[in-house]
């Protein structure tokens, strides 16, 4: 005689093995190992310079080859701006990377990993006409994981800028 947990194994392996059975061909897909965090709405006032802080988020096991590392197979991390009317990007502010073991056999590459934070100055010009705008760019990167890189990839980022006026004296 069999004991009941014995006897619930092999269903419980049919269902399992049906699961994955079905699952491949649809080509389940692992989470993108770079995601921008969401970020809130920008209110500026027109002639003032602000900082847009633009969050990555890098998986568990990944690292993005880092902003401004010169490599001759390897694209750094980079944001870039669309031009916009009334608005005036500076230059991006990146963290300094850190040397990881990014292709195998080769010495440290100066990388990111974890949440990055890029600093993104920004101004509004003082005779901007219009009251809102969203602002587009894309992030460049090229992620690497266990001595192999990936493709270079890019995420659009849309920050929601509002221009908020003084009110006129009476």
């Amino acid at each position: 005689m069999r004991s009941p947990a014995r006897a619930m194994i092999r269903p419980v392996l049919a269902a399992l093995l049906l699961v994955l059975t079905c699952a491949i061909p649809f080509g389940v897909r692992a989470a993108p190992p770079v995601q921008l965090w969401e970020e809130a709405d920008l209110r500026l006032r027109p002639g003032v310079n602000a900082t847009v802080i633009i969050r990555l988020s890098i998986a568990e096991g990944f690292a993005v080859v880092g902003a401004g590392v010169q490599h001759e197979t390897l694209r750094p991390l980079q944001l870039r701006m669309q031009p916009a009317e009334g608005v005036r990007f500076g230059v991006p502010a990146y963290p300094r990377p850190q040397p990881v073991q990014l292709l195998a056999g080769r010495s440290g590459i100066p990388a990111h990993s974890g949440v990055v934070a890029i600093r993104l100055p920004v101004q509004v010009a003082a005779n901007a006409t219009w009251s809102t705008a969203t602002l587009r760019g894309a992030l460049r990167y090229q992620a690497c994981r266990a001595g192999t890189c990936e493709a270079p990839q890019a995420l659009p980022v849309a920050i929601e800028l509002e221009a908020v006026r003084s009110p006129t004296p009476r």
